[in-house]
């Protein structure tokens, strides 16, 4: 049996490594580590989960090689919308909770993404418009940066989404999908 995962979390001397050659590899947790985006483009082709939660070393690497990969949380990070757009199309979560150098990025290519989080981050409308027609749950609680003028009406599958603590339009509202299920708009 060989190698299948790795934890790196909170490693703050770790940064510039090489494990392309791990071909068993499925799963990396450097959550609040100093990972770098050279070591990122360098990920082997095997990992179906990564964990980059709090890295603030990294800004636009490239994992659009990542075929296998179902999941990834970058929450807390400094991941731009560059390195968002070249995610790979097997992606089916992603988590950009509290990402601060967001705004503009294009994930209508992901076709198999299922969930997005985007809570307090700084995504814009015109990123929302762009969503995926495979999402079902979107999580946009407390973002500030947007004007709620998206339509999400093209989410057929949607059955979540929630905008709480947000400035949620009618207009926004009303262009919401029949397919939901579930609306979270705590305190607007």
């Amino acid at each position: 049996v060989s190698l299948q995962e790795i934890h790196l979390k909170g490693c703050l001397s770790i940064s510039t490594f090489n494990i392309k050659h791990l071909v068993n590899l499925k799963y990396i947790y450097c959550k609040n580590s100093t990972i770098n985006d050279a070591t990122i483009n360098n990920f082997p082709v095997s990992l179906v989960n990564i964990n980059l939660n709090g890295c603030n070393q990294i800004a636009t690497f490239s994992i659009h090689h990542l075929v296998n990969l179902k999941v990834i949380y970058c929450g807390y990070s400094t991941i731009n919308d560059a390195s968002i757009n070249d995610f790979p199309v097997s992606l089916e979560k992603i988590n950009l909770e509290s990402c601060r150098n967001i705004s503009t990025f294009n994930i209508q290519h992901l076709e198999n993404l299922r969930m997005i989080d985007c809570s307090n981050s700084t995504i814009n409308d015109a990123s929302i418009n762009n969503f995926p027609v495979s999402l079902e749950e979107i999580k946009l609680e407390a973002c500030r940066n947007l004007l709620y003028t998206f339509n999400i009406h093209h989410l057929v599958n949607m059955k979540k989404i929630d905008c709480s603590g947000s400035k949620i339009t009618d207009a926004a509202i009303n262009n919401f999908p029949v397919s939901l299920e579930n609306i979270r708009l705590s305190e607007c």
